[in-house]
């Protein structure tokens, strides 16, 4: 069984201060096959203080050296998490272009003219609120399916992690139509989902998506999946990327090991 872990951050991220060879050296020691660098590009997140403005050329060459350096042990993909590229379509399509990325995650942070899900205290908002807010998060990632430079659609159940996180609940069920027309779609676009297992680390019991979702995928013709540990220092690479793979095998959906366009 071969563990990959297509979801890491690195000092390139505004989250992570972890130098790329320690997220690829860490990841060698866990015996993975291969890793993919995707730090963030939420290209409409500047007044958050979210900017994406660093060196792409630069961190390219990096990454590039450890791909030969590290050859023989491990493939690293030169990748990129994109968040809501829609929002600013001419910029995103360029940003990718332009750098000729390996693998790119296209994700949904922030509802448009919102802030990130992480910001928001969800012990202090009105639960019919926040099933609106989900609502249009999973409409958002609707938008996604449209970008042909997008490979993997991540954690479509992002919020949760902050909901959950916050001591509030919800009942995912009541989303399950939104959920259905978003994992059509996703199928119908060729594109795929991940498995971002950040949440069991964090002390709760789902990944996102959780399993019910994941039924619904397989149901709607989806098959494969990316494991993502969503590691934003050296010591999580890899974290639970086996509870992935097992969930995903219990649902009948098979989680990818090597990635080529």
């Amino acid at each position: 069984m071969r563990l990959s872990d297509f979801h890491t951050h690195t000092k390139y991220s505004f989250d992570s201060e972890a130098e790329p060879e320690d997220v690829v050296l860490s990841a060698i020691e866990k015996g993975l096959h291969a890793i993919a660098i995707t730090d963030h590009a939420d290209v409409d997140c500047e007044d958050q203080g979210l900017s994406c403005d660093f060196s792409y050329a630069g961190r390219k060459e990096l990454i590039s050296s450890l791909k030969d350096k590290y050859k023989d042990k491990i493939k690293i993909l030169h990748g990129m998490e994109i968040g809501q590229p829609y929002n600013r379509a001419e910029f995103s399509e360029e940003l990718v272009k332009s750098n000729g990325f390996d693998f790119v995650l296209g994700s949904v942070h922030n509802l448009t003219s919102f802030p990130d899900f992480c910001f928001l205290k969800f012990d202090h908002i009105p639960q019919e609120m926040t099933y609106k807010l989900l609502k249009r998060y999973v409409e958002e990632n609707i938008k996604l399916t449209k970008i042909d430079y997008v490979d993997v659609i991540g954690h479509i159940s992002y919020p949760l992690r902050y909901i959950y996180l916050a001591g509030a609940e919800i009942d995912i069920s009541k989303l399950y139509c939104e959920y259905e027309k978003l994992l059509k779609e996703i199928v119908k676009s060729g594109k795929i989902i991940e498995i971002n297992t950040s949440t069991l680390r964090k002390g709760l019991d789902f990944t996102m998506p959780s399993k019910d979702l994941l039924d619904i995928y397989k149901s709607v013709g989806g098959r494969y999946v990316t494991l993502g540990s969503d590691a934003h220092c050296p010591e999580d690479v890899g974290a639970n990327l086996d509870d992935g793979m097992k969930l995903a095998q219990s649902v009948g959906l098979e989680a990818i090991s090597d990635f080529s366009k």
